[in-house]
């Protein structure tokens, strides 16, 4: 038996498909109500599973075109749905003329035995009497059906957006308490350097006046040796260090008498 599966998600023919290939059931696909027509006019179909709401051409519409069509208006037709379960959208497909009304995920069980029984319906069904169908009824069965699928993406939205709000301020909370600790951090920042600049500072200090103090006794040496060494005809080395200052001076005073 061949069987069209109409759905607009993927995965979800891809599920219905394994379940009836499983019975050895040739299966044909389609993404919503408009392509579905186009297989029915090039394909023969022995039954047809819908999802309910689907974008350019759903469920529904689907439903009323075959019911009008003298070509398949006794086509098994079943609607199969998860999201749009209540009385109401089961209602509305019995108006349209579809056989059964399902709610996935069933088994696969389930799913032979309602196929089964709208393949009897579909026998029993007289096409005239069942493709006429008051269509006031079923236009205001639509619509409200349309107005709660949109009443429903609403919430949806509205939930959505309380989210998006409530993570955008928790986001600028986070940023300002990033924007304190990168100024707390500069602010450490700036005072330990303030403080390496005033070490550094008495460091330096500290080297001048270490300098500046064992400069002046060693100048004075120095001036003293140049005069004991012109007295005894010796040159003092360039280098001299203090050490050999010291030594410099005891043998120049021994050898101009001036350390007696």
């Amino acid at each position: 038996m061949t069987i069209l599966i109409v759905d607009d998600h993927a995965v979800n023919r891809k599920l219905l498909r394994a379940q009836l290939e499983a019975e050895n059931h040739h299966v044909i696909e389609a993404g919503d109500g408009q392509e579905a027509l186009r297989v029915l006019e090039r394909e023969p179909v022995a039954a047809v599973i819908s999802d309910l709401f689907m974008p350019k051409m759903d469920g529904v519409q689907l439903c009323r075109e075959v019911r009008r069509s003298e070509t398949f208006n006794a086509l098994p037709f079943i609607h199969y749905t998860s999201t749009h379960a209540s009385p109401e959208e089961h209602k509305l497909s019995e108006s349209v003329g579809a056989d059964k009304f399902l709610i996935k995920p069933c088994s696969p069980q389930t799913l032979l035995a309602v196929l089964a029984e709208a393949l009897q319906i579909s026998e029993a069904r007289e096409s005239n009497s069942q493709a006429s169908y008051n269509t006031a009824i079923v236009t205001r069965q639509y619509t409200e059906a349309l107005f709660r699928k949109l009443e429903d993406k609403n919430a949806e939205l509205a939930t959505s957006c309380a989210e998006l709000e409530k993570a955008n301020k928790r986001i600028v909370e986070l940023n300002a308490d990033l924007e304190r600790g990168i100024q707390a951090r500069i602010a450490e920042l700036q005072a330990a350097n303030r403080e390496l600049e005033r070490r550094n500072q008495e460091i330096q200090g500290f080297y001048h006046t270490l300098a500046h103090e064992l400069k002046t006794p060693l100048t004075s040496m120095r001036g003293y040796l140049e005069t004991l060494a012109r007295e005894a005809g010796e040159q003092l080395p360039a280098d001299l260090t203090k050490a050999q200052a010291s030594e410099h001076i005891d043998r120049l005073q021994a050898r101009t008498g001036r350390g007696q």
